[in-house]
């Protein structure tokens, strides 16, 4: 008889292990047997919306929110038709977001008015990018965010559109989003995975009554890798790739938590994640007196309080936060940066009334893989001093080499 060599014979064994350990398994849980069969499900419910307005009766600041994000929606309705545009050759990032922002000022303000119009234009902007020939997946971004475009958009206009507009959105989702080659994105160890697999938890969960097999492969997945990159928000809130790259990576893992807890009444301990509760904190105190961020991991010179700057904008994600973890002091930190600028559908979606302002520690140490410590002598004074100091490694994502 001839002897397989050593390194053949460890091989062979190996795959019938896992060959016989597959066989011998029993069937995944179903992800969605509690999901929430009627539309819209996702992000902001019927029922939220309700609540919304009942808010909106006697709460100046959501009134005016709500009147800001139906104006954008407004100027959303003569707004050039969304094309297949790739500037640089590389990235259909531009139109993907500006899908997703045109859905949820438009969506917003149709299920708030219920004016058709705004639904029309909606439909039609989701009928133009499904009709592309791809979402661009060489560059996952791309795919990842008009996923989640189109997911929220088949879900909040889904009573809106007859069955043949509805079958041509889907599958426009499902060839685009669902069905795309999938790169190493989900696996990243930064912005990229709580994007890519925010993005396709969206999609996935607009569409799971009809074409379940997508959520229940896609859901598990992304639980399993999204704890590669936000385990980095462990102990305290801290984000290595800087407070500008902060707002991305939380934006999207929001949506994530924001869908299956709308959706399905369960977030399978993504919710739970150590230093999420407390991340609201990270780009507060990382902006210094003078409306500049802590300049480090490509933040940039980002001015607070100038809207004429391109400097720390609005992020809603920090109502989300507030909302999902009782600390309306987060939601009173934007209200303020809000001021400045204008509120966006967001805001009201994930609406949380301020609090009293309250006296705040002047000084904070996030620790983690790159730890940062943050010094003042006041609060809302611009001539304050202050000192932001930072650590970690320099092979980081967006980290530059700048230790010390």
């Amino acid at each position: 008889m001839r002897l397989l060599r050593p390194t053949v014979f460890i091989a062979t064994c190996l795959v019938l292990c896992v060959a016989s350990s597959n066989a011998g398994s029993a069937e995944p849980p179903d992800t969605l047997k509690t999901l929430k069969k009627d539309h819209p499900r996702l992000l902001m419910t019927d029922e939220r919306l309700k609540e919304l307005k009942a808010i909106h009766e006697s709460d100046p600041l959501l009134r005016a929110y709500v009147a800001q994000a139906i104006e954008a929606a407004d100027r959303d309705l003569t707004a050039p038709p969304l094309a297949y545009e790739i500037p640089d050759g590389q990235r259909l990032l531009a139109v993907s977001r500006a899908c997703l922002d045109r859905t949820l000022r438009l969506g917003l303000a149709w299920r708030w008015t219920g004016e058709r119009r705004y639904a029309d234009q909606g439909i039609a902007n989701l009928l133009a990018v499904c009709e592309f020939k791809d979402w661009n997946p060489r560059h996952f971004l791309d795919t990842a965010e008009m996923s989640a475009a189109v997911g929220i958009g088949y879900d909040w206009f889904y009573s809106a559109m007859d069955e043949k507009t509805r079958k041509t959105v889907r599958h426009g989702l499902i060839r685009h989003g669902m069905k795309a080659p999938i790169g190493w994105g989900i696996t990243a160890d930064h912005n990229w995975n709580m994007v890519c697999n925010g993005g396709l938890i969206v999609g996935s969960l607009a569409i799971a009554e009809t074409d379940p097999e997508y959520a229940q492969m896609i859901i598990p997945r992304a639980v399993k890798n999204l704890p590669r990159a936000t385990k980095y928000l462990a102990p305290d809130g801290a984000w290595n790739e800087g407070p500008g790259y902060w707002q991305y990576a939380n934006d999207y893992l929001a949506y994530a938590i924001a869908s299956l807890d709308s959706a399905l009444g369960n977030n399978f301990g993504l919710g739970d994640t150590q230093g999420l509760d407390q991340t609201g904190w990270f780009p507060i105190y990382t902006a210094g007196p003078s409306g500049h961020f802590l300049c480090f991991a490509d933040a940039g010179m980002q001015k607070v309080n100038d809207p004429k700057s391109k400097g720390r904008r609005p992020m809603p994600v920090l109502f989300w936060l507030a909302r999902k973890f009782h600390n309306p002091e987060f939601a009173a930190a934007e209200a303020e940066v809000v001021k400045t600028h204008k509120a966006e559908a967001r805001h009201v979606i994930w609406y949380e009334p301020p609090a009293a302002a309250k006296p705040r520690d002047l000084d904070r140490r996030f620790r983690g893989s790159v730890p940062v410590v943050t010094m003042r002598s006041a609060w809302n004074d611009p001539l304050a001093l202050w000192i932001g100091i930072k650590g970690g490694f320099n092979k980081v994502n967006h980290g530059h080499l700048d230790l010390g």
